[in-house]
Parts: structure tokens; sequence; C-alpha cells
């Protein structure tokens, strides 16, 4: 925070940052030293002699073998004599039920299946369950060692879960060497396997050919030709909008492995012939949207283009193979030809922009109108024939510029087409042009008809059936985009489809671009309001009605509607959404940079860094070391597996963003608690990025790539170096020159804003995230006002209004509910999410209760610890694009997001009340201060212009030698461009500053104060950085530390030379506060501007205070200091009692226990003043109400410099008259009438209440508990 305490140089901070980044580095390399070595650097390794199955599920397991191997008996496939094996075994219950029921030759292997420690022929019959060809991870090798251990005529029995006819004929594949007995359904062996398949194979003394060489012709079973027919329909007539049909066709599309299982594949491969770059339909497409079902594809472009090697050449360790040439039917050099618009520059075209065909050299010469390239052609369906084999799953996708008519008759002359698993094939025809009614496109010569003709042939003849699961065919003239750009993420956009001219003209609004944003940004705002509206009563933060409002608008509710999602969230409209989304969050990132202090961290005690610590390890112990048991004792998939390492470390996270915003929206921010989630955020967050970047450097470092790990680590640590001696000491220029009050100028705004655009590009660019360019350029803006609050102040309302909503829509249009099938994937990730939830708690709750924190305040933190937010939606966010989640984990997480803040925030707000602690044990009144003791005043302070008045205040409060002024100055500052509040003592510079800041400024004036009282006042000076709404408690915390006896706040209006100056009614709103949760007296001081006295120490007559009393605990605090004020020699004091008048029926309020104790000040003021010359007491008697005020009005009249009231006088008909005064209740209706415009006299007052909150009694008033009256 900005304050006065010594800070340290520019130097040292520079070196600071510099340091710990190395450490960081340094700390990376040392555990990728430990780790390189492992295959899985998160993995848990326990020995299974550690960890053994439970009595009864062993006892289970062994029926359920015994039952399988008895039947198995039956049919003949098993007999006592038979020398058996078990293949993968976990637990060896299968061996165990296997000599339990007479089999006494039986033996196990487990690690060992792909090869066997056993001589040919050795086994009469072997047996696998469902861990172990189902996850095998070479089955092809898998199956050769069953084959070579297994003796002629042997059976081999294998489980698996997968059973459709597709993976049983693969299966089969793999057994060359063994015919098919028997296959049939049965129960399976736990909950999670509810039913496996059942395969008999007997071994036969030859090999079985599978199909052979694929030739010309290929069989079709029926399992293959049912595929096919499941199939989407081809689109028979011609649509006059391909890329609409398209669109609205596109949820039709089935793909293969979305149908069958592939697990018994020997490789995996994906050709795409007319790749392009590798953006274009790889990376974009395949890699993230088509299903692999976990497994690893090998990738090969085949692409001529020479500007794209460079790209492939980089990528040659991601399983990418390019092929620089062209596919053709022969090898022989061709000519490309391309058809170049007269708009086009010739460098798009050789990106791979242009449009044209190839022909051999022969025919080059019929290309008109355009430029020829010649490259090298190869005969594709040759090459496929010996890159592949048929026990290899191969996907093609084909975008050939019009080749397709040559390639597909040769793959099915040659018969490669039977090598093919699944294939997109894009046909090229002449379509009708937009631009001119009546004529089609000269770009290519086939017709519509023509490739349907293609098209059904090949399905309804079946020979390109044999190993085409699907044949999805896209048929569009190649002026807009290809196939790669709709199924990838890439949307064809028309120049003119942005705005519409109306529905009179024929168009329609929703098909343009512009009118279908606004209409989507309108249902954000109002579906996201009316469910934060309805979900407001149950406490529910603003973050799951966003994220709601998604979820409603997106396929799980009105997403179902296909007409709703198509017209209303298109796909081209989706990306304009992401795009906007994505801007906002980079903001939001930036600006939560900008709010976050760094130093939080050095200040963070050993109870946030113990409770940081713990937050973490804890919840992702526990939870790893059950989702190790799950996977152990369970058959999880194999997708399951792989995810939740990731859902475990989301789980043990708790983002300081995160916490922050929910502090704030709970407005505990500036709360014990609150301070203590946020600096334990921060260390939490820090043990995560530590165990990520780790993580990334293992990786990085086991690449293997000397060039790749040195640029990475160079390049990131001059981008840093360059932020933090570039732009810090920029910052710290704009600040230095920025005069304090005055706002940060615009050209210097933008410039920020400019260079993080720029620095979120070079990150890209050199490989780091722009989010994390955007965190890392916010971190070293420094927080707070002038340049972090004015950039918080710009940014923050457009971000948090408009750009941050779309996110949570575009994260929840994604999530459909209707994806979870597996209730056994669910129970499982629930599980793991409701150990990490138990063990952040655990975690979080340790420290607190070591150091003596109530039971409840503890547990409420670890509440606070668990909530989730923006940062997990990110990442979920980010898991779901890269394939790491699919939609039905998506969902799940999601879900669990939701419903964890969703039931913490209500239970928070019922536990926690940070006011609860502000109630004293004792009282701390200045009416029951004894005689000898300090009077220990609060003071807060706003700005300068409140200094003056309680300075004045002060010296009139009779300090003295024996009997002094313990004075602390609090001065409250708005919370801005921060994320975190901040209540901390002050402390001076070792150099007076030049410059010195507002608190400074203020606090100097105190000092100089202190410095004339030679002894009689001691001062204590703080800052407090809060949010106004919560401001109070960093008041009533300070008070209760210090021991306060009287409170002293600024009115939130005050008076210049006689003229009222409204201020923030902010301001109000806080005293209000203060009064109802003060753990003392309260004063609220009115400043009316009175130049009467600036300072009264010099001259000893010239301060008269009056005290106007009508009775009650505040009217007898109010003379209690006043009669404490006029022990100061320059104090003229003055009493007014109001009575009621003989001839009325007026009464004053209070109990008869207050009207004696109001008897019994008077009776003792009276008795203790009598001879004082400088101290009068008068009687006023009163008939109505206007009396009251007229005699007010008058006593204001006489010059007095302080009148001081009492604020609440109890129920009676005198302040009944009274009432229409008390309007706004701060002031009570005497301080009203004392402050209100109606009195032109320059008269300042003190408005005071007696504490109210005293532990066990429910009115502090009656009680006489340490009631000691000294006058």
């Amino acid at each position: 925070m900005e304050l006065t305490t010594h800070r340290p140089n520019l130097q040292s901070n520079i070196l600071l940052r510099l340091i710990s980044f190395f450490a960081l580095l340094f700390l990376a390399r040392f555990a990728y030293t430990l780790t390189v070595n492992r295959n899985d650097f998160f993995s848990f390794s326990f020995s299974a002699d550690n960890v053994q199955a439970s009595a009864d599920q062993e006892s289970r397991l062994r029926s359920y073998y015994s039952s399988v191997f008895q039947d198995l008996i039956v049919d003949g496939f098993l007999s006592p004599d038979s020398k058996s094996l078990c293949i993968e075994t976990r637990t060896g219950q299968d061996v165990v039920a296997l000599k339990e029921i007479g089999v006494s030759d039986s033996v196990g292997i487990h690690g060992r299946s792909v090869d066997q420690p056993f001589h040919n022929d050795t086994f009469d019959f072997e047996f696998s369950d469902v861990s172990g060809l189902d996850r095998s991870a070479q089955p092809a090798d898998f199956a050769s060692e069953v084959s070579r251990t297994l003796k002629p005529g042997g059976f081999f029995v294998v489980h698996t879960a997968a059973k459709d006819e597709y993976s049983l004929h693969s299966l089969l594949d793999l057994f060359s060497s063994c015919k098919l007995i028997l296959y049939r359904d049965i129960d399976g062996p736990s909950r999670s396997t509810p039913s496996v398949r059942e395969v008999v194979l007997m071994k036969e003394n030859g090999n079985r050919s599978v199909n052979g060489n694929p030739d010309s012709k290929c069989s079709v079973p029926r399992y293959k030709r049912e595929l096919v027919r499941n199939a989407e329909p081809l689109i028979e007539k011609e649509p006059l909008k391909p890329w609409i049909t398209f669109k609205r066709n596109i949820r039709n599309v089935k793909y293969l492995t979305s149908m069958v299982d592939i697990s018994f594949k020997n490789r995996y491969v994906y050709i795409d012939v007319g790749a392009r770059s590798y953006g274009s339909s790889i990376g974009s497409w395949f890699n993230k949207q088509y299903p692999k079902q976990n497994k690893t594809f090998d990738v090969y472009a085949i692409e001529a283009g020479k500007a794209f090697r460079e790209e492939y050449r980089r990528r040659k360790k991601k399983r990418v193979t390019l092929l620089p040439y062209a596919a053709w039917v022969r090898n022989e050099t061709l000519f490309f030809g391309i058809s170049r618009e007269p708009t086009r520059r010739r460098g798009e075209d050789e990106m791979g922009r242009g449009m044209g065909r190839v022909q051999a050299a022969q025919s080059s010469s019929g290309f008109v109108n355009g430029d020829s390239d010649k490259i090298e052609g190869f005969d594709f369906a040759v090459w496929l024939k010996s890159a592949v084999s048929e026990r290899d799953f191969v996907v093609v996708k084909m975008d050939v510029e019009g080749a397709e008519f040559y390639l597909v008759p040769r793959l099915v002359e040659t018969g490669a087409i039977c090598l093919i698993d699944e294939m997109f094939v894009e046909c090229h025809y002449s379509r009708w042009q937009r631009c001119c009614h009546g004529e089609r496109s000269p770009k290519f010569q086939k017709t519509y008809a023509q490739c349907l003709d293609m098209f059904s042939a090949l399905r309804e003849s079946g020979v390109l059936d044999l190993k085409t699961g699907i044949i999805f065919a896209v048929m569009e003239n190649h002026d807009e985009v290809g196939l790669n750009s709709l199924l990838g993420d890439y949307v064809c956009y028309d120049e003119q489809q942005i705005n519409s001219r109306g529905i009179w003209f024929g168009d329609h609004p929703l098909e343009f671009s512009m009118p279908s944003l606004l209409l989507q940004l309108s249902l954000v705002s109002v579906i996201t309001r009316l469910i934060y509206l309805a979900l407001k009563p149950f406490g529910q933060p603003l973050i799951v009605s966003q994220i709601l409002g998604g979820v409603v608008l997106g396929p799980s509710i009105l997403g179902q509607n296909t007409a709703f999602l198509t017209n209303v969230f298109p796909k081209r409209g989706r990306y304009i959404v992401d795009t906007f989304s994505v801007f906002g969050f980079t903001l939001f990132i930036f600006l939560i940079g900008v709010k976050m202090d760094p130093g939080m961290v050095l200040r963070s005690g050993r109870k946030a860094l113990a409770i940081g610590v713990l937050g973490f390890f804890i919840p992702y112990g526990l939870a790893s070391f059950v989702a190790f048991l799950l996977e152990r004792f369970l058959s999880l998939d194999n997708e399951l597996s792989t995810v939740l390492p990731t859902i475990i470390m989301m789980q043990s996270m708790a983002s300081f963003p995160v916490i922050a915003c929910f502090l704030e929206e709970l407005k505990i921010l500036n709360s014990e608690i609150g301070r203590l989630a946020s600096s334990s955020s921060i260390i939490c967050d820090i043990c995560h990025w530590t165990i990520i970047s780790v993580q990334y450097a293992v990786k990085l470092a086991m690449s293997r790539s000397f060039k790749l790990s040195v640029g990475s680590f160079l390049s990131a640590a001059l981008y840093v170096v360059v932020i933090v001696f570039g732009i810090r000491p920029a910052a710290l220029w704009v600040i230095r020159h920025t005069p304090e009050g005055r706002p940060v100028k615009r050209r210097y705004i933008f410039a920020v804003l400019l260079a993080v655009m720029c620095f979120g590009l070079i990150g890209e660019v050199i490989g780091l995230s722009s989010l994390f360019a955007s965190l890392v350029f916010g971190l070293v803006i420094p927080d707070g006002p002038p340049l972090g609050a004015a950039l918080v102040e710009k940014l923050d309302s457009i971000v948090s209004v408009l750009l941050m909503p779309l996110f949570f829509t575009s994260i929840g249009l994604q999530m459909d509910v209707f994806a979870i099938e597996k209730l056994g994937n669910v129970g499982v990730i629930q599980l793991v999410v409701l150990v990490a939830f138990i063990g952040k708690i655990l975690g979080t709750m340790l420290p607190p209760l070591c150091c003596r924190m109530p039971l409840r305040d503890a547990f409420s933190l670890g509440l606070i610890m668990n909530s989730k937010g923006i940062v997990e939606l990110a990442l979920l966010n980010e898991w779901k694009q890269s394939n790491v989640l699919n939609d039905e984990f998506y969902a799940v997480l999601m879900i669990s997001v939701v419903l964890v803040t969703g039931v913490i925030s209500p239970i928070v707000k019922v536990l926690y009340d940070p006011s609860k602690r502000y109630v004293a044990y004792k009282r701390r009144t200045i009416l029951h201060l004894r005689q000898n003791e300090e009077l220990r005043v609060l003071a807060c302070v706003h700005g300068q212009e409140n200094v003056r008045p309680i300075m004045t205040l002060v010296q009139v409060s009779g300090p003295t030698r024996e009997n002094p002024v313990n004075l602390t100055v609090l001065h409250l500052v708005k919370l801005l461009g921060r994320a975190s509040s901040l209540l901390i003592p002050h402390r001076e510079r070792e150099k007076p500053s030049l410059n010195p800041t507002l608190s400074e400024r203020i606090f100097n004036s105190f000092k100089k104060l202190e410095q004339q009282s030679h002894g009689r006042l001691m001062l204590h000076c703080y800052k407090g950085i809060s949010p106004y709404v919560t401001m109070h408690n960093d008041v009533c915390s300070l008070a209760l530390e210090k021991r306060t006896i009287l409170i002293i706040v600024p009115f939130h209006k005050h008076w210049v030379h006689g003229q009222r100056v409204e201020t923030s009614y902010a301001f109000r709103h806080l005293n209000k506060n203060v009064l109802d949760k003060a753990p003392c007296s309260v004063g609220i001081l009115i400043d009316r501007g009175s130049k009467k006295a600036r300072y009264v120490i010099a001259d000893p007559s010239s301060y008269r205070i009056v005290v106007l009393f009508l009775g009650g605990a505040d009217d007898r605090e109010a003379l209690a200091y006043a009669r404490r004020m006029s022990l100061h020699p320059s104090v003229m004091l003055t009493l007014i009692r109001f009575t009621a008048a003989s001839s009325s029926n007026l009464s004053f309020g209070g109990t008869e226990r207050s009207k004696m104790l109001d008897a019994d000040i008077l009776s003792d003021f009276k008795h203790n003043t009598l001879g004082c010359e400088r101290v009068w007491y008068r009687e006023e008697a009163v008939a109505n109400g206007m009396d009251v005020v007229a005699i007010t009005r008058s006593v204001l009249e006489n010059n007095y410099n302080l009148v001081i009231v009492g604020r609440r006088h109890g129920d009676s008909s005198i302040m009944f008259q009274l009432g229409k005064w008390s309007q706004r209740g701060e002031l009570g209706a005497i301080g009203e009438i004392v402050a209100s415009s109606d009195f032109e006299c320059g008269v300042s007052a003190l408005v005071v209440q007696q504490q109210t909150r005293l532990w066990g009694l429910h009115d502090p008033e009656e009680s006489t508990h340490l009631r000691k009256i000294d006058f």
C-alpha cells in the first residue's frame, strides 16, 4: 500500500524480483534432476504389498472368478488338468479361484503381458479380464504373446468392456492364429463394470488369413454395412447456400469413433491429404474435435506447398510427418494451377489461400487466367498400402481441389480403400455465384450431381465400405473455405453479412453478425439478471447466476431446440462471442495483476503461510491417495484415469482472484478472516504454480531438444527482465509526475493499454500465453492510486459488466447435462472432489485452531478457501478446448463448481459475522472511566478537512501528564486499484519526502500536536484501505485492539466559510455501521468551519462549550465528556437541562432506572462544580417540541464553539413531537436540529452515543457493572 513506511528503493525491488524469479527456475531445474527418469511426475507409487484389497472385496472377486471358470469347465473350455495362465492379474484372485475349483497348475503374471516369461506352446488355457487386453497399450504384442505361449488346440478367454461388432472383429484380427469359438455377454466383476463381453478363442495350427494383401476387391461384412446405413444421409438436392445447409446439418454428423470401440488396433494413423498449414485442419479440427478415445495418432501431412515445410519441420517431435508431395494416381511431375482473384496478393496464395487444382505436366497448358507451379506427385494408393496395415486404424481427410475424382477411383482400383476406416472427402464442384444471377463459378468443371453420384455409388456398391465406417462429403465451391475450416476452429465470413438491410429488403437479420451479436448480448444480460434476482434471496453470488445463464442458453435447456441454437447462437456468432469473452478475460487477468500486491507474500505471517501450504498439500495428498485406491481396486475408464490428476490439481488450488472476489461479495474483505484468507490464497497460489512450473520444466527437459529448452528459457527470462526493467520504471515515472489528487493523463492510460496488447502478442510469439503475459504485466504496475486506481476505474466497468458475463455465458454454452451418461464416472469424480473439499477444510482449519481461533471462524475460513470461481472456470474451458476433458467430465465438473460455490456462500453468511467479535466484555465509556485512567480515543480521518476540528477536540479533552489522552488516528482510504484491504501502522520515512502523500500530511499535523503537548498526548497513526461498505470493520477492530473508550467519526457533511459542502454518502453509511457495531462509545463530529479558535492553548479563555441535556444514557455520556473537558483551563462549560413545564402533560423518556441515573449524575455535577466560575448550570422548562427547538436556536446564537448532545433519548411525548427532525437516524432528534441548515450559526457539534454492545447484556444502560462516576 502507499504509506509513509520505508520502502526499498527501485534497485532493491528489481533485485528482489530477479532473485525470486531465478530461484523458482533453479527449483524447477532441481525438481527435474530428481524426476526426469520417472515416467509420470505426479503419479504416486505404492508397493502392491503395502496396499491390499479388503477381505470382502477379495471374497467377492474369488466368487466371481470361480463362477466364470466353472461355466467354462461346463462348456469344455477348461479342465482340472489344464495348465493355466492368468494375464495381467492385479489382485491374484483369479489364480486363487482356479486353484480352489481344482485347476491346480495355475499361475498369473502382471506387467509382462507383452513379454511373457514362458516358452512357446506352454499353456492349455489362458485368461485375461477387463484390466488386461482392454487396457494394454500394445494390443498387437499382447495378442502375439498369447498366440506364442498357447498350445495348439488351447483356449484363450478374454473379457472386454467393448460390445460392438466392430471392436469384436478388430480383436479377432489381432489373433491371426486363433479362431472364434464363442462370444457372449456376462455379468461384470463390480458395480463400475456391470457387464462384460466374454470371447473364447482356440489356437489353430496355422495362421488364419485376415484378408490378405488388399487387392482391387473387398468383401463387405454385414456389421460394416450396418455402420454405413447409420451414417448421416447425403443431401440429394443441390443447396443454394451450401454453408447454411451444412451448418443446419452439422449436428447430424456421426464419427465412427463415437459409435464403436477402437481399442484393439495395432496403430492409429491420421492422413491429411492437402493439409496446408498445421493449424488448418490438423491442429484446429483433428486434434481438438475428432473423438480419439484417448489414443495417440501418428499424423501424416501430405502437402506440396513449399511455404509449409519449415513449420512441419519444427513439429517433427509431435508425431507429425510431412510428405512434401502432391497425392496423385502415379509418380510424376505435376503443375498446380492457381486461380488468383484480382485483389489477392501472391503471398496469400503461397500460404495456401489461393485456390487451384493439379494436372499432369503434359496437360498443364489447360490452365488459364492463373499461375502454375511445378510440383512432384506420388501414387497415393501405393504409398498407403506400404505405410499402414489392416490392423491399423486409419482416418483420411482429403481436400485436393478437384483431384478427388482421380484419387478415389484409384483407391478403389488398387484395393487401398480397404485399409481406410474413416474417410472425410471434400468434393469440389461448380456452384452458383452470389454476384451474378444464373452464373456458376468457372473454377471447377464437376457438377453437384457428379459429386453425389460418386458418393452414392461408393456407399451402395460397398466397395468403399470394407474399412470405411463413415463417408462424409462436403460439396462446395472453394471460394470461401474448406472442410477443415468447418470442422475446425475457422468460420466462413461473408463481408456483406455484417449489417442487415432489414426485413423489408428480404434479409434475415439473424444471419448477419451485428444483429446476432446484439441479440446475444441482450439475452445474456436479461437471463443472467433474472436468475440473479431469483437466487439473491438464497444468498447466491453473482458468478452462480452468470454460469447458469450460459447453461440456460446452452444445449442443456434452450439449446435443445435446434432452431433456437442455430438462429440465436450460430457457429459464426459463437466465435464472435468467444472472441469478446477471451479478450475480456485477458483484461480481467491484467486488472487482477494490477490489484495484486506482491508484497503481501512478505507480509504474510506464519499463520497465513501454514494455511496456504497445508491448504494445498493436504487436499492434494488425500485426493491423490483416494484416486490411487480407486484406480487400483476399480476398473476405471482410461479416459477417467487420465483426467483424475487434473481434477485433483484444480480442487487443491485456492486462487487469489477467486478468494478476493468472493470476500468482496460477502462484504468481509477487511475482516480478520478476510485478510487471512487473502494472504493464504496467495501462498496457496504460489504452491500451485510452483508445481505447474516444475511439471512444465520436466516436460520441456524431457523433450531432449537443447535448442527448444534453452530457447524457451532464455526468451521467457528476457521477457520478464524487459517488463521489470522497462515497464516498472516507466510506471513509477508516471506516478511521480502525477500530482496527488489529480487524475492520470489519458495518454498514459492509452500507453499502458497499448503495451498490454503488444506484450500479449510478444508472449504468444515466444510461446507464452497472452493471459500469463497480461498477469505479469499487471503485477509490475504499482497497485492503488494513482495509476493502478485509474486503470481499474477505466476498465473495471466494461470488463465486469459487459465482457465477463459473455465469458461466463460462453463457458455455460459448452455445458450439456445430457452428455452425462456414466453414473459410475460421476460418482468417482464427485468422490475425489468431496475428499479434496474435506482435505482443504482440514488443512485450512489446523493452523487457526492451533492459534486458538474459534472453531466456527476456522470452519468458515475453510469454506472460503474451498470457493471456486473464474480461474477454475477458465481452466475447465481450456481443458475442454484442448480435449483434456470430454463433454461428460466437463459437465460434471461445471456442476461441481456451481454447487460448491452456491452452497458455501449462504453457509458462510450464516456462520461468520465479523461484528460479533466487537462485543466488549467490560464497560468502555467515558462515564465509567476511572479518575486517573487515560482517555483512549480513536479519531477517524477521511481528508485534511477533518484534521483541524479533531485536533481542537483532542486539545480541549483535558489531557494532563497524570491523565493523558491516548490518541489513535486512523486515515480511512477507499479501496481503489487493489484487490486486498490493508490496515497497517504508519512508519516514518528515514528521510523526509519533498512531495509527502496525503496520509503523511495528516499524520505530520497530529505529530506536531503531540510534540507541543509535552507528554500529555500519546499518538498512534494507522492507515486503513478498504471498501466503504466494510470500512467499519477497520474502525471497530482497531478500537477493540486499542481498548478505545471513544471513537470520533466526522459527519458526512461539513461547512466551509459558512456554506454546507456535501460529501460522499458512503461516509454516512460508514457512520451508521460504526454506531451499530462499535465496542465503545461513539461521537459524530459536525464541523461548521468556525474560525474562532484554531488552537486554544495560547488563549486561556477562548473555548465555550454547551451541553443540551434531556436525559438518557447518551446524554449522561455527553455530560461526562463535557465534565472532563471543563478541567481544561481554557474551556467554559454551560449545562442546559430541559424539563417539562408544570402546565403541560409532557414527559421525558427512559425507564425509572434511567431517570434515577439522570438525577444522580446531575446532582454530582452540581455538587462538584459548585463555585467553579467556568461552569454554569441552568434549567429550561418546555411545554412542547417547538419550545425545545426555539431554546436550542437561542443557545446556539450565543457564540458557543461546541455543542455536545446525546443521540438517543428514549420514547416520550416530547420526543414524539421532535420525531420529524430525526428522519436520518444517525444524529438523533437534537443532533439533527443542531446540524440543520436552518440554523445559520457557526457552532460545531458533537453527537455522542454511549456503548451499546456489552457481552451478556441486552440493555447496557441498565447495568451497574463497573459503574463509577467521578466529578
